[in-house]
C-alpha cells in the first residue's frame, strides 16, 4: 500500500471502541481464501459487535450501501464517510462522468457548510461542503440539521487573509462522524508509544508483538476505566491512602514497566555473559605498527598473499582493505598482518647479524 506511512506488512481490519481506542476485535486479511468481499470482510470484523442499538463509524474502505444494509438487518446502524463513485448512490452524487457530476458541481460552488441530502427508507446519503466536498452515508440520521446541535468550528480565512475560528453548519451524519471516527487510530497511537516491535526474519514474530501490545493497550484501557477517582472513593474504606494515591498517579508508562516487572520477576533471573575461550587476534606487533583500514575507493591485494600465492575460490589473489600505514601496504587483519611483520624482523635480525660478524 504505497500511500500508507508503512507501505509493507500485515494488513489487519479493526473493530475499535470510538472513545478510548479498545480493540473489541480484528481479523487479518485473508489471502486466498474467503472472505474475499469487503462487505464480508467488514461483517466478519463486526461479529462480535452487532447488536441493538449499536452503532458502527467506518472510512472510506469499508462503507457501502450493501454494507449499510446488512447491518440493518442485523440491528446495527452505521455511518461513514462513502466513495462518490460507491454502488447503490443516489445519480446526482455520483461523481462519475455517465452521470455528468451535476450535483458535485454545484455543490463545489456552494459555500462552506452547504449541505444536500437524500433519503431512501432509512438510509440517508449527505453531500456536505467543508473544505471540500465530503460525500457520507448513514443509516441512523435523517435528512434534516437541528440548528442548535448541527455545528462544528472551522478555522476560515478572513478577508484578510487570518485564519479566525468560525461555526459552519453541518449535518448531523457528519457531526457524529467527526466526534465518533479515530477509535481504531487512538488504539494504533497507544500501541505506538511502547511498542516491543523489533526486526526479524520470521514472519508470525510481527504478529506475535502485535497481539502483545494490543493486550498491553487494553490493559491499560481497563485499568484506567475501573480505577476513576470516583470508583476508588466508592471502594472499601479499609484500603490504605497510599495505594489510593498510586492508582491516580500511575501512568500509562508506569503501568506498562509494573506489567513488565511483574512478568519478569521470579522467572527469569538472567545469567553473566560468558567471555570466549579463545581470544581475539591481536592488530599490533611489538614495533608499534597497527592494522587500520587504509584510505583509497578500492580494496587492494594482501601483499602477504601476494608473495605466498594464497588464492580465493575463484582463482584470485585475496584483495582487502585494511592494512599496515606504516609500512604502506594491505594485509588481511590478523594472521597476515602478524606473519609479515614476524617475516620483516626475522630479516632484520638475520642482516644485523651477519653486519656484526
Amino acid at each position: 500500500m504505497p500511500l500508507k506511512p508503512i507501505r509493507t506488512g500485515f494488513k489487519i481490519y479493526v473493530i475499535a471502541e470510538a472513545a478510548t481506542g479498545f480493540f473489541n476485535d480484528f481479523i487479518i486479511h485473508p489471502h486466498g481464501a474467503t472472505p474475499t468481499k469487503m462487505v464480508d470482510i467488514a461483517m466478519k470484523t463486526a461479529k462480535h459487535s452487532l447488536g441493538v442499538y449499536h452503532h458502527i463509524f467506518t472510512d472510506r474502505l469499508y462503507t457501502s450501501v450493501a454494507l449499510a444494509r446488512t447491518l440493518l438487518a442485523k440491528r446495527t446502524y452505521l455511518t461513514g464517510a462513502v466513495k462518490s463513485n460507491s454502488k447503490g448512490l443516489p445519480k446526482a452524487f455520483s461523481s462519475s462522468k455517465i452521470n455528468n457530476c451535476r450535483k458535485m458541481k454545484k455543490m463545489n460552488a456552494c459555500p462552506r457548510g452547504s449541505f444536500y441530502t437524500r433519503q431512501n427508507g432509512q438510509l440517508t446519503s449527505c453531500l456536505w461542503k467543508d473544505s471540500r466536498v465530503m460525500t457520507l452515508l448513514s443509516s441512523a440520521h435523517k435528512g434534516w440539521r437541528d440548528p442548535t446541535t448541527g455545528t462544528v468550528i472551522r478555522k476560515v480565512a478572513n478577508a484578510e487573509g487570518r485564519l479566525r475560528k468560525k461555526t459552519i453548519p453541518t449535518p448531523p451524519q457528519a457531526v457524529d462522524y467527526i466526534k465518533n471516527m479515530g477509535g481504531v487510530d487512538r488504539g494504533d497511537q497507544l500501541r505506538a508509544y511502547y511498542t516491543c516491535t523489533r526486526k526479524s526474519q520470521f514472519w508470525w514474530v510481527g504478529l506475535l508483538y502485535f497481539l502483545v501490545d494490543v493486550a498491553r493497550v487494553n490493559a491499560w484501557l481497563c485499568y484506567k476505566q475501573h480505577h476513576t477517582p470516583a470508583n476508588e472513593s466508592s471502594s472499601d474504606s479499609s484500603s490504605d491512602e497510599e495505594e489510593k494515591d498510586d492508582h491516580k498517579k500511575l501512568t500509562h508508562s508506569k503501568f506498562v514497566l509494573s506489567i513488565a516487572t511483574d512478568l519478569i520477576d521470579g522467572f527469569a533471573s538472567g545469567d553473566i555473559a560468558r567471555q570466549p575461550a579463545t581470544r581475539p587476534v591481536p592488530a599490533t606487533n611489538s614495533a608499534g605498527h597497527y592494522s587500520v583500514k587504509m584510505p583509497g575507493q578500492n580494496a587492494r591485494w594482501c601483499r602477504w598473499c601476494r608473495s605466498k600465492n594464497i588464492l580465493t575460490k575463484s582463482g584470485l589473489p585475496k584483495s582487502t582493505w585494511r592494512g599496515c600505514q606504516v609500512c604502506g601496504i594491505n594485509l588481511c587483519p590478523g594472521k597476515c598482518f602478524l606473519e609479515f611483520h614476524a617475516s620483516v624482523n626475522t630479516a632484520e635480525a638475520d642482516s644485523t647479524t651477519s653486519t656484526t660478524e
